[in-house]
């Protein structure tokens, strides 16, 4: 089946089935992608009337994302991977909170992040930089190398899942691919039903919120992990959330910076916080987390600057890479090899494309 004619699918079961969920106009009914054998996120309260939800596996969520609660309402950092993955958080939420999303602040573009945002009223603000409404607008976020490695190859996953499963033996190992099956299988829904939606208030410099006396600062300090990340910086609870520009593992390369991201990072150590919510991984506290990527960055740099300059190509610099001496904080890192549309992307920076 064509991917047109599954988002035609999804769409036309979005608009047919009866209203049941009032969260967010789009979620009525909930949209395809959303069925799960158990709770999709777990809730981490980081800090009083901080949250921070992160996918626990059952469904295709993407991003984690951050909820902070006012008196009045909540303000959301990103929107998830698809309209299902928004629903399903604002309907776990409830188990939080009743209080409704009112903001909705998107650190960047990418269809991890920011897919969700369609089924969001007009009685929501959406804030992003410039560059992510325009790169929203153009399209970007259903295509790119992101999309391509992550989304245009689960049709493929979930035919490798079938035949893996129709050859296995072991009823456990059965059971974990046709679970596996059935998550791809809903990621391909809840993706078809994406109409990429743009920010309704852009942020070029800062901006800062105000909430029931707490200080919400929105905030453009440079390029990293795309041309126009956002932070989110809540000064009087000494915490930031920083999308990818800093993550647990090394972040997705391929839209990124990499020559500029460390001089962005040096900026964000300005900051007066003791706590990190990361785009993926767990929130954490230690600060050298930004010394470990800085290093990984400034060695890729010079790495594939060297390869560039000797003429090898992208394929084989990808291969030669050796960046085992950050292994200790990358686990991913432990073998020789690299991330070759990383290598590409730095590859034309390099020629000025």
């Amino acid at each position: 089946m064509s991917t047109a004619l599954v988002r035609s699918l999804a769409l036309a079961l979005l608009a047919a089935a009866p209203a049941a969920f009032a969260q967010a106009p789009g979620c009525s009914p909930m949209p395809p992608g959303a069925v799960r054998p158990g709770p999709a996120f777990s809730f981490n309260t980081v800090k009083p009337g901080i949250i921070h939800a992160v996918g626990t596996g059952t469904m295709a969520v993407g991003a984690n994302a951050s909820i902070i609660v006012n008196e009045r309402d909540l303000v959301l950092v990103d929107a998830g991977l698809s309209p299902a993955a928004l629903c399903v958080l604002l309907e776990e939420l409830k188990t939080q909170t009743p209080k409704p999303v009112r903001t909705v602040i998107l650190t960047h573009f990418h269809f991890d992040h920011a897919h969700g945002s369609q089924v969001l009223g007009p009685d929501v603000e959406i804030i992003g930089s410039s560059f992510t409404r325009a790169q929203l607008a153009a399209g970007n976020s259903v295509r790119g190398r992101g999309y391509e490695n992550f989304i245009k190859t689960l049709p493929a996953q979930v035919a490798a899942a079938k035949a893996a499963r129709d050859t296995a033996t072991d009823p456990r190992r059965k059971d974990a691919l046709a679970a596996r099956i059935t998550l791809l299988e809903q990621e391909i829904l809840a993706d078809a039903a994406v109409i990429p939606t743009t920010p309704t208030l852009t942020v070029d410099d800062h901006l800062t919120l105000y909430r029931d006396g707490r200080e919400i600062q929105v905030r453009y300090i440079g390029r990293a992990h795309t041309g126009g990340d956002l932070i989110v910086y809540l000064p009087r609870e000494r915490v930031v959330c920083t999308g990818d520009m800093l993550t647990v593992g090394v972040p997705f390369l391929a839209d990124g910076f990499v020559r500029e991201w460390p001089a962005t990072l040096d900026r964000l150590k300005q900051l007066n916080f003791d706590v990190v919510l990361p785009g993926h991984g767990a929130a954490f506290k230690d600060r050298e987390r930004i010394d470990w990527l800085q290093a990984v960055l400034g060695d890729l740099q010079t790495k594939v600057t060297a390869l560039h300059d000797a003429k090898v190509s992208v394929a084989d610099a990808a291969k030669q890479l050796d960046m085992r001496a950050h292994a200790g904080h990358y686990p991913g890192l432990a073998n020789v090899g690299f991330d070759p549309s990383a290598v590409e992307r730095i590859y034309a920076l390099l020629d000025g494309k």
